[in-house]
């Protein structure tokens, strides 16, 4: 979320009509305009389980969908 870009915008759209959304970063990052921070390394299997495990936790394991841009 500290990239300027297109998901950012996108986050942060659906954040302010009430979505439940979740952005990704490496380091840890505080939440910015509604978006919920998680981290992830991509290049981590372990990091990758631990951050789609987290979300699952956080939606009562509801996902309604991933957008990776």
């Amino acid at each position: 979320m500290y990239h300027l870009g297109l998901g950012q915008f996108i986050a942060q759209k659906l954040a302010a009509v009430g979505y439940c959304v979740f952005g990704t970063s490496r380091k840890e990052h505080p939440a910015s305009s509604g978006v919920e921070m998680l981290r992830l390394d991509v290049t981590s299997d372990s990091s990758v389980q631990l951050c789609i495990n987290g979300s699952l936790v956080r939606t009562n394991r509801l996902l309604d969908c991933l957008i990776h841009i």
